[in-house]
């Protein structure tokens, strides 16, 4: 998981990688269409929550969903930077909190 606190707002991102390729049970368990299944052999989910107000129970949390296909070669570094950037899209930060996140993140993935 990684974790950064811009303008006093904490933004959490938990990442999930699966492998079609090993295992039939994610398809079963995650309703995935069998159509999709045949063309991608992983899957990388991006879950990015944050609470905007600390008084306030309310927690925002989009999902980013990326596929790889067959043809590719997976590498979860790609799949969490594509991940990520979908989650982005869904939310509603705005571009300056997110260039801020993305140098975080790019610190966090050197460690």
């Amino acid at each position: 998981m990684f974790k950064t606190t811009v303008n006093d707002v904490e933004y959490r991102f938990t990442f999930h990688h699966l492998d079609f390729s090993k295992a039939d049970l994610f398809v079963d368990m995650l309703h995935i269409p069998a159509t999709q299944c045949k063309i991608c052999s992983h899957r990388t989910i991006c879950y990015l929550s944050y609470i905007v107000n600390k008084d306030s129970s309310d927690t925002y949390i989009h999902l980013g969903v990326t596929y790889c296909s067959k043809k590719d070669i997976f590498n979860k570094s790609t799949g969490r930077k594509k991940a990520m950037a979908k989650a982005f899209e869904k939310s509603d930060i705005d571009k300056e909190t997110r260039k801020l996140i993305w140098a975080e993140y790019f610190k966090w993935c050197k460690q």
